[in-house]
């Protein structure tokens, strides 16, 4: 009887590592798939002389002058939606692809919470302007759920209010500057009232 319950604890110990060891090379196989597309679209991208990587959170804050985000709750975003990332814009290609060889621990232990039946990767953190998502906490979530083509994660979201009157909220980043700096420009200058009817205006 001791025999018996000796052998079955080795069998489901063996069983478990066996387990672990299966989620742990799919985790690696994805960071070796996810750094290959890196390269590759960091070499287009340099080829054609365009920027690959994510665009910078605190850029943006400070032309589009935010200000008072308010939580609005934890809810499933859109990857295809996050755009940008708190600090972390260089560590990342955009389309959220890890750029250097040092993140390989920290992405494949992330990749084993989505892998693992047993486990479940927590809410990422993350700024809504517009329709558009910088991640403050979660970077390598995304990445991980993006090379895995998930549609979504869940975030807690902060929100900030449009910063300009007159666009819809599905307006991208580069429209929101330049109707921005458009609608300061006019605030400053007041041409649309002294000037009414010019063509750039």
């Amino acid at each position: 009887m001791k025999l018996a319950t000796h052998q079955l604890f080795v069998t489901e110990a063996h069983a478990s590592f066996t387990m672990t060891d299966y989620f742990r090379n799919a985790a690696h196989d994805q960071w070796t798939q996810a750094r290959r597309r890196a390269v590759i679209t960091r070499l287009t991208a340099n080829l054609r002389g365009r920027e690959a990587r994510l665009i910078d959170y605190d850029e943006i804050a400070q032309r589009l002058s935010l200000r008072s985000a308010r939580y609005i709750g934890c809810l499933p975003i859109l990857l295809e939606k996050i755009v940008g990332s708190v600090g972390r814009y260089q560590d990342f290609t955009a389309a959220f692809l890890p750029v250097t060889r040092e993140m390989q621990s920290r992405w494949e232990n992330v990749a084993l919470l989505f892998l693992d039946p047993a486990r479940f990767p927590p809410p990422i953190e993350a700024y809504k302007v517009g329709e558009n998502y910088f991640v403050r906490d979660g970077n390598h979530r995304v990445s991980v759920a993006r090379q895995l083509k998930l549609a979504d994660v869940e975030a807690h979201v902060w929100e900030y209010p449009l910063p300009v009157k007159g666009l819809p909220p599905s307006a991208d980043i580069d429209t929101l500057l330049i109707a921005y700096e458009r609608q300061d420009f006019l605030e400053t200058t007041h041409l649309d009232t002294l000037r009414p009817g010019m063509p750039f205006i």
